[in-house]
């Protein structure tokens, strides 16, 4: 009795995949376009990652270096755009393998307007992230990038909070965060408290 073609052809796939290349921190597409920024307020053209053939997983970068999707709320017409993208929980850690993360879109003043299909996201050795992006579904939504100074800032804040701050320091810090914050469009208004 002879082997099926199909059971020798998925033999052979197995043999011929190695770990590295089922690692999605070594086998992804470069994502990188500079409209995805949430700094960009161009509305000459409006993005709408709808029409993208998502296929696998993306590395995003601005400017030539690697950034991330933003884990916090991102203000509509952002990332050229209207309802702007973001992860509503931390990335994980590279010990955390690939996790499953739920995106969000700002609509008419809610944060989480749009309940997008969650992505699997990745941490890599090397400080970097991969996505596996998603059809969100609908025009005009897009997955936005945060500058990678914000990123920058915000690894600086996390060295400077695992010391004890002064209280000097922690109002410097507060002040300095709620200004960028109302730069990013939010209410002038916005309370910002380090707990």
């Amino acid at each position: 009795m002879g082997v099926p073609l199909w059971l020798i052809l998925f033999l052979y796939t197995l043999q011929d995949a190695s770990p590295q290349q089922s690692d999605p921190c070594h086998s992804y597409t470069v994502l990188n376009d500079d409209w995805r920024v949430t700094t960009t307020l161009d509305r000459s053209v409006i993005r709408c990652d709808h029409h993208v053939q998502w296929h696998g997983w993306y590395r995003m970068f601005h400017q030539g270096v690697s950034v991330r999707i933003p884990e916090s709320c991102v203000p509509t017409f952002r990332c050229s755009t209207d309802a702007t993208l973001w992860l509503n929980a931390p990335h994980p850690r590279p010990e955390d393998g690939i996790v499953t993360r739920e995106v969000c879109g700002h609509w008419e003043g809610d944060c989480c307007y749009y309940k997008k299909p969650s992505i699997q996201v990745k941490a890599c050795p090397g400080n970097y992230t991969v996505y596996k992006l998603v059809d969100p579904g609908h025009c005009y939504v897009a997955y936005c990038t945060e500058p990678r100074t914000q990123f920058q800032q915000r690894l600086r804040l996390k060295m400077a909070l695992q010391r004890e701050l002064s209280h000097a320091e922690m109002a410097q810090f507060t002040s300095q965060i709620r200004e960028k914050l109302i730069q990013m469009g939010y209410p002038s208004d916005i309370t910002v408290k380090m707990v």
